[in-house]
């Protein structure tokens, strides 16, 4: 009878899904003015100065500067990336590049991945294949895309151990509320509600929702009790149906300084970008029309333009500072007065262990662990890094890094994240304790940097033009924070709002804007 249901289920599911097959190809973000020319005429000069060097910061500066503009791009830190740069570690008398966290390239990132065709990186990228998953309450899951779009998804639901026959109804009820994703309506309808709201309202079966749906809210940083649904049904549709390989994901073979940052960074200095590390912005100065005419503490500077290309926590810091300077300012409260209501994401901590052993095969290089809290995922660079790679196979042992997201253990430090976390470890990894493994190197990064999505602030959330709605009309935004009108998340977000508000410079100066390819607003049900 099992096998009957089961059978009969995949039947309908094919029949809901072939009726739509190939409806989600992407789209280009219309250009506005295509007629214009593709570069600044000769002899007209325009200043951009970028706050900010990470990837939306550097997805303006590629896009301007080949245009013709001169781009300055002023970063706080000593390097380039922002939350994907690397720093240098001396660990065993060895230097490592150690990225301040694990990141992977999914098939939906166009933005990102057309940067990387254009500086010739491709080739520092590999496939990262099957997705593995443990849970403390539900058996081990693995995922992978196999076959076109809808059978990895059907695929994917029969293979799962947690997979219930009695919830074959829920599941169709859920698949085809996911067929008919609408990116133009999520926010009204599931913006204010957290997901828990969303899952319990629409009888989303438990393990489903659990197993499937909840481990995308471990790599927003929040917290599980206050995401908003909209903000979690578009990762959904952004990582696994908005196109048939959706699910198809990168990972770089080397650090991300070496693989995509020093590349970017020299095509930059070879189109004349001037580029300031160390460099902080505290506050902007602005002229009598109420354009942003440069920054402190570098007064003696005016720029034409400028993208606040930063986290959220620093575009706050430079609004505070600069309210103090003009406290009368309509303008300038305004856009204070939205960032002011927008909360920042719990604390997080990345820790990276040198041992001086070896898991056992059996255990997969990347593991997502969403019910072991503090632990949400766990990387074993040894096997996916060549430098780690090397050093591993040169001495016997392992790096494994632990990722710990929505910290909530106060202020810990350093030398006592390890003893914080070793209990969680060894429900993970029994083996490590069982065989003693010896710690011989040890590096900790923490941030609080990465904004919060709640419930019931969504529709306050700024856009990339948002300055120009409160009277600055040549200040831009950029980041993964933002609201997009198209799905975006991460990495792509923070790319794409990068190109979008060098758009918004150009259109403003009469040169051809950049196409931005994006994932569809619809799902697979929309024709």
């Amino acid at each position: 009878m099992e096998a009957l249901l089961k059978s009969i289920f995949v039947l309908t599911v094919a029949i809901i899904f072939l009726r739509y097959l190939g409806c989600n190809d992407p789209v280009y973000i219309e250009t506005v003015n295509p007629t214009d020319p593709i570069s600044l005429p000769s002899g007209i000069h325009r200043s951009v100065l970028i706050v900010g060097g990470g990837l939306a910061g550097l997805s303006a500066a590629l896009e301007l500067a080949e245009r013709g503009y001169n781009v300055t791009v002023k970063e706080a830190s000593p390097m380039l990336g922002g939350r994907l740069k690397s720093t240098e570690a001396e660990i065993l008398g060895e230097t490592f590049r150690v990225d301040h966290g694990f990141h992977a390239l999914f098939y939906n990132y166009y933005t990102f991945k057309d940067v990387l065709h254009r500086l010739g990186i491709n080739d520092n990228f590999q496939r990262w294949g099957a997705n593995h998953f443990r849970f403390r309450t539900y058996k081990d899951e693995v995922v992978e895309s196999k076959g076109p779009y809808p059978f990895n998804v059907i695929a994917t639901l029969l293979k799962s151990p947690n997979f219930k026959v009695s919830d074959i109804f829920g599941i169709l009820r859920i698949s085809l509320f996911f067929a008919y994703y609408n990116h133009d309506t999520v926010y009204q309808r599931y913006g204010n509600i957290t997901f828990d709201e969303w899952a319990e309202a629409e009888r989303a079966p438990v393990w489903f929702a659990d197993t499937v749906l909840r481990p995308a809210l471990s790599v927003t940083f929040n917290e599980r009790t206050v995401l908003n649904a909209a903000e979690i049904l578009m990762y959904s549709h952004f990582y696994f149906t908005g196109d048939e390989k959706a699910d198809q994901r990168l990972i770089a073979k080397v650090d991300h300084r070496t693989a995509v940052f020093d590349p970017w960074e020299q095509r930059l200095k070879s189109l004349g970008v001037k580029i300031d590390k160390n460099t902080f912005v505290t506050d902007l100065r602005f002229d009598k029309d109420w354009h942003v005419s440069g920054i402190s503490p570098c007064s003696q500077e005016s720029y034409d333009h400028v993208i606040l290309a930063t986290d959220l926590s620093a575009v706050k810091a430079i609004f505070t500072k600069t309210n103090q300077h003009f406290p009368r300012s309509k303008q300038v409260n305004c856009i204070l007065k939205r960032l002011q209501q927008l909360p920042l994401a719990p604390p997080y901590k990345v820790l990276r262990v040198w041992f001086d052993k070896q898991l056992s095969s059996t255990h997969p290089p990347i593991l997502q662990t969403p019910e072991f809290h503090p632990i949400n995922l766990v990387v074993q660079y040894h096997l996916i890094e060549e430098k780690s790679h090397e050093w591993s196979q040169r001495t016997g042992g392992s790096i494994i890094e632990f990722h710990l997201y929505a910290w909530s253990f106060g202020d810990v430090e350093d030398r006592n994240v390890w003893t914080k976390i070793a209990p969680t470890v060894k429900d993970i990894y029994p083996e490590i304790f069982v065989k003693n493994f010896k710690i011989l190197g040890y590096f900790v990064h923490s941030g609080k940097e990465f904004a919060s999505f709640p419930a019931s602030l969504e529709h306050i959330r700024p856009t990339v033009n948002f300055p120009s709605e409160c009277g600055v009309t040549n200040l831009n935004l950029a980041g993964d924070w933002l609201h997009t009108d198209y799905p975006s998340a991460l990495m792509e977000r923070a790319v794409s709002t990068g190109r979008i508000a060098a758009n918004q410079v150009l259109l403003s100066d009469h040169v051809r804007q950049a196409p931005t390819l994006v994932t569809s607003n619809f799902g697979p049900g929309y024709i």
